[in-house]
Formats: C-alpha cells, structure tokens, sequence
C-alpha cells in the first residue's frame, strides 16, 4: 500500500481503479521527492537561497532517502539539479500540454539551462570511455583537433568538450535562437570564447568539407525528416579516419525505455533502436559503426561511425 493515497470516491470501485491510484500516489510521493533533491542540490551548489525552515524540511526528505550530498561537490551538485529540474519541466509540460508539437519549442532559460547540463558530462566519458574504443580518435582528440557540436543548444557539452579537450577548437551550430542566445552568455561566462564559435546554421546546410575530427550528432532533437541528408552532411564534413557520435537517450528496464522513446519523441527527433541509427549512418557512408552504452546521470547510449 501506497504511503500516500489517493482518496476514494464514493460507491464500488474494482480493482484496475486502486491499482491505478496506488501507482499514482507512489508516482506523485516520487514528484514531490524529486522537487526536493533538485531544491537541496540547487542549494548544495550555491545557486539558490532558501529560508532555512524549507532547508530543514528538504535536508530531512534527503536524509529520509538515505543520501549525503556533503560527498557531492557543487559543481556536480549544479549538473545533476540541472539534469533533474530540466527534465522534470519537461515531463510537467507533456501533462499540461499534450497536443504541442513533437517538436523542440522550449524557450524558459532555466529549463534550457538545466537539459544542457545533462549533456556536460559526456565530455569526460567520450574521453575516458568512449574515444580509447574508436580507432584513432583519442590520438586526435589529444592534439589541436577541431570538433563540431551539432545540436549545440545551450553550449554545455561544447564548455565541457573545451575543459576536457584544451587544445581543440570546437564549432556549435544550432537554430533554435533561444538556445543560441544562451549558449552565446554560457561561453563567455565560462572564459571559452577564444576556442569555442556557435553559429546559428541548419545541419543540412553545413558546406564544410573534410574539417573535423569529430562530430557529435545530438540526435534527440534534430527532427527525423532531416537526419538522413544531415548525417551525409557531416560525414562530408569529417576529415578522412574521423568520428561520428550520435547521442541518443537509452534505457535499462521495459520502462525506462519506452520513457527513453517518449523522449525523444517529445524532443521531436526520430525513435531508433541502435540497428536502426547504426542503418543511418551507414547510410550516410560512414563505416565500423560501433554502439557504446554510457552513463551521465541519465541513461544514454552512443553509436558512433568513423568517415573511410
């Protein structure tokens, strides 16, 4: 029995209906949970002032989970309240809005902000995991190599990619304005102007040829209609022996996978399993194409095809 219930109305109700509202207050016990591991990490990492009875309050729900954020450092602690509050608006906006588009319209900063922190830390795996896997590609990251970030949004991954990578110049393109508009802000507040260049460009109109070392393909939100020409963009685009990695969201659990494709589906990119992306880059002439499972706080899986 839930710990939280719903309350029953009047007259018989069969048991399909209290399984429903068992797993309903369970889910909405695990909301108001949420709510405030993102208000203690937002405090951890400084980013917010709370009156101290509400920091009572959610040092209590966070002990009560059996957690101890003085072990996480601020600036992991702002990532993961990022990660949490981003996603969390944007489930809230699927209840309240469920015939929008299934497209990217987001445009509140905050949320911008806190989606684009989930992106951040595939820097370090794509070092540390993902490129020693990918023949020759830790070698080039490790020199003055240039990087496209396509899908940029809010710069983070391209920030994270210039910390992790210092020698690299890294190119972010994008359409959605409002993210530009925070990517722009993000970079300079970071001191990254000097190796970092957002613009804001259609993938499918990139002219540039045999220029990167690596593209990252945020493929959750390029829209499925324009991926096959975009991706033949890019391979276009890498130099000879270079690397793709396609981005998407994965799962670990029957649920957590058709959630992965909700996703994505509500970021308006297209629902593929890993044959299907890995279909789509070959189509666009890329070879050894490779799945790579990573973890960044949310499940999320890689595919990655290097040019011939």
């Amino acid at each position: 029995m839930s710990a939280w219930a719903m309350p029953t109305t009047a007259g018989p109700t069969d048991e399909s209906t209290h399984q429903v509202q068992r797993v309903l207050g369970d889910l909405v016990q695990g909301a108001e949970t949420l709510s405030a591991l993102i208000v203690a990490l937002g405090e951890r990492a400084r980013l917010i002032d709370i009156s101290p009875a509400l920091s009572e309050r959610v040092a209590g729900v966070v002990q009560a989970m059996g957690l101890d954020l003085s072990t996480v450092s601020p600036e992991r602690a702002a990532q993961l309240a990022g990660l949490g509050g981003g996603l969390l608006a944007q489930s809230a906006n699927l209840s309240a809005r469920p015939e929008a588009p299934e497209t990217w319209n987001v445009v509140d900063a905050s949320v911008l902000d806190g989606l684009g922190a989930a992106s951040a830390p595939f820097a370090v795996q794509i070092k540390d995991a993902v490129a020693p896997r990918l023949e020759g590609l830790s070698r080039r990251l490790s020199g003055e190599a240039t990087i496209l970030d396509v899908g940029a949004g809010v710069a983070a991954l391209s920030v994270a990619l210039a910390t992790v990578f210092p020698t690299a110049r890294i190119v972010g393109i994008d359409v959605w304005e409002p993210s530009l508009a925070r990517a722009r802000a993000n970079i300079e507040a970071a001191g990254m102007a000097e190796s970092i260049v957002v613009r804001r460009q259609d993938v499918c109109d990139l002219a540039d040829r045999d220029h990167y070392d690596m593209i990252w393909f945020a493929g959750p939100f390029i829209p499925a209609d324009v991926q096959p020409q975009a991706l033949r963009q890019c391979a276009r685009a890498l130099k000879p022996g270079g690397w793709l990695l396609y981005g998407a969201f994965a799962g670990h659990d029957p649920l957590s996978d058709v959630l992965a494709d909700l996703r994505t589906l509500r970021s308006g990119g297209p629902v593929l399993d890993d044959e299907g992306i890995a279909s789509q880059l070959g189509a666009a002439g890329l070879v050894q194409v490779t799945p790579i499972g990573v973890q960044v706080g949310l499940p999320s899986r890689i595919v990655a095809g290097r040019r011939g």
